[in-house]
């Protein structure tokens, strides 16, 4: 990955052995340029093999372009795919802005792109609808 050094902790460099479990385990996500644009923070995360870390309690926190607060996403048990860096959760996973909140049945979630799709039983609550009126008129 472009902007991280060999030994900096990132999405694709988990310094986990197969078949470890991690407490209390931090890693930043960054970009192609090197900037923050998230941070992955995880109760307990385990690799699989290769290509898998399965987390457990992960809060995720996206950071826009200006570094300001973005999404928060919690996610009771999910898996990364270190390879595509698609992070998957078959378990009721919420996602958090300033103006909405969204929860769906299971999750995927592009750590490249920053999107995801919410599948099953979806809710989503507008928390600020000032945004989507269209100006008075007079």
């Amino acid at each position: 990955m472009a902007g991280a050094s060999p030994g900096e902790q990132n999405l694709t460099n988990i310094p986990l052995p197969i078949g470890h479990e991690a407490k209390g385990l931090t890693l930043p996500d960054f970009d192609a340029n090197g900037h923050l644009v998230g941070k992955f923070e995880a109760g307990t995360a385990r690799r699989l093999d290769e290509e898998h870390v399965v987390f457990q309690k992960l809060k995720i926190t996206t950071f826009t372009p200006e570094n300001q607060l973005d999404l928060q996403i919690d996610m009771h048990t999910s898996v990364l795919n270190l390879k595509t860096r698609l992070l998957t959760s078959q378990e009721r996973t919420t996602v958090r802005r300033a103006d909405f909140n969204i929860a769906g049945d299971s999750v995927q979630f592009d750590t490249n792109t920053r999107t995801g799709r919410l599948i099953g039983n979806v809710k989503m609550v507008i928390t600020d609808q000032s945004h989507l009126m269209g100006k008075p008129t007079e």
